[in-house]
C-alpha cells in the first residue's frame, strides 16, 4: 500500500516540478549567496528568514488528471522551521568513557509524506543533517573541517543533548545519504543550476561526510587526542566535488535521500520544538551560545475524496 503511495507522491512533485522549484527550492537555494558576507552566522539568518516567509504560505499542488480519477483531490507542501542556540552535544571517546563536546548540525531538515483520507497515513519520512562551511578569506577553494564536527556526522556515536541520550542508529547505518558537509563559496562567478526552464543562481554544493575522508585521508586515522585537541583540517573544495544544494532539496523531497530514523527526530524535536508544536520540558541552560542551528520540516501532503 504504502509503495503504491510513493509512487503517487513522486508523480505529483515531478508533475509539479517547475512550481515547486521556483516558488521553494529556488528561494531556499539562493538564500544562501554569501556574497560580501563574512560570517556563517549571517548566513544562516539569512536562511532561517526566508524558511520564515515560505512558512507563511503553503504552496498547493496541481494534481495530473489520471491521479484525480483515482481518488486523489488535492495536494499541498507545508514549511515549519525553528532556531536554537542550545546546539552542543556531547559523545563518548572510543578508548575511554570521557565526553567530548562539539556543535550539532547547522541544518537539520526532515521530509515527511502524509496521505490525508478518513486517516492520516505516513507514507514517508526521512531525515538529514548539514554543517555549513563558509570559504576561507583568501576565495582559493578551502575549507577547514573541526575534527569533532565531522566524527559526530560520519559516526553518529551515542549522544547528548541536554540530560537526555540519543542513539541515531539508522543514521550511523548510513551517512553517505544522510549527513553532508554544505560548502558556501565566496566566488562573485556564481554558477547556475538549470533544470525544468528555471535558473537557480547558487554557489552552494554538498558533499557526503563519509567523502571528506577521502579529501583528508588523516580523517581515516582520526584519534582520540586529535578529538581532544579539537583539531582542524583545512581541505581544497571545487564545484565539480559536489552536488548544488538545489538538486540535494529536490532529492530530499522525493525522499531518495535522508535516513529512516525515529531517535533522529526524537532529536530534532528536543532541539526545536516549536516545529512540533511541543514544549521542551527539559531546558539545558540559559546561556546564549552565538551560532544558531535551524531546523526545517517539509510536509508534502495528498487529500484524497471522501467518500
Amino acid at each position: 500500500m504504502n509503495g503504491n503511495l510513493e509512487r503517487i507522491f513522486r508523480s505529483i512533485i515531478y508533475s509539479n516540478a517547475r512550481r515547486i522549484g521556483e516558488y521553494l527550492l529556488c528561494p531556499i537555494s539562493e538564500s544562501l549567496i554569501n556574497i560580501g558576507i563574512d560570517k556563517e552566522e549571517e548566513i544562516l539568518e539569512r536562511f532561517f528568514n526566508k524558511l520564515k516567509n515560505l512558512e507563511k504560505n503553503p504552496l498547493d499542488l496541481d494534481i495530473p488528471k489520471a491521479l484525480m480519477d483515482s481518488g486523489i483531490s488535492k495536494g499541498r507542501i507545508i514549511v515549519k522551521c525553528g532556531k536554537t542556540h542550545k546546539r552542543r552535544v556531547k559523545y563518548p571517546l572510543t578508548q575511554s568513557d570521557r565526553l567530548v563536546e562539539t556543535e550539532t548540525s547547522d541544518v537539520v531538515i526532515l521530509v515527511t509524506h502524509e496521505c490525508i483520507g478518513h486517516e492520516l497515513i505516513q507514507v514517508d519520512e526521512k531525515i538529514s543533517f548539514f554543517q555549513m562551511k563558509l570559504e576561507n578569506r583568501t576565495t582559493d577553494g578551502t575549507f577547514e573541517i573541526n575534527a569533532r564536527q565531522w566524527y559526530l556526522m560520519r559516526y553518529w556515536p551515542e549522544i547528548y543533548y541536554g540530560n537526555n541520550k540519543f542513539n541515531l542508529i539508522s543514521s550511523k547505518g548510513v551517512p553517505d545519504v544522510c549527513s553532508f558537509f554544505l560548502f558556501l563559496f565566496r566566488r562573485e562567478s556564481i554558477r547556475y543550476f538549470k533544470r525544468i526552464s528555471i535558473s537557480c543562481i547558487t554557489n552552494a554544493i554538498c558533499q557526503s561526510t563519509p567523502y571528506m575522508s577521502i579529501k583528508i585521508p588523516r580523517l581515516r586515522n582520526i584519534t582520540d587526542v586529535d578529538l581532544i585537541k579539537k583539531k582542524k583540517f583545512r581541505c581544497k573544495i571545487d564545484f565539480i566535488e559536489g552536488a548544488y544544494f538545489f538538486k540535494i532539496l529536490w532529492c530530499l523531497l522525493l525522499t531518495y535521500l535522508g535516513a529512516h530514523d525515529n531517535e533522529g527526530k526524537n532529536l530534532m524535536k528536543a532541539m526545536f520544538p516549536q516545529i512540533f508544536n511541543t514544549i521542551n520540558s527539559d531546558p539545558i541552560n540559559d546561556e546564549i551560545e552565538e551560532r544558531s542551528s535551524i531546523g526545517l520540516l517539509i510536509k508534502i501532503q495528498v487529500k484524497t475524496k471522501e467518500e
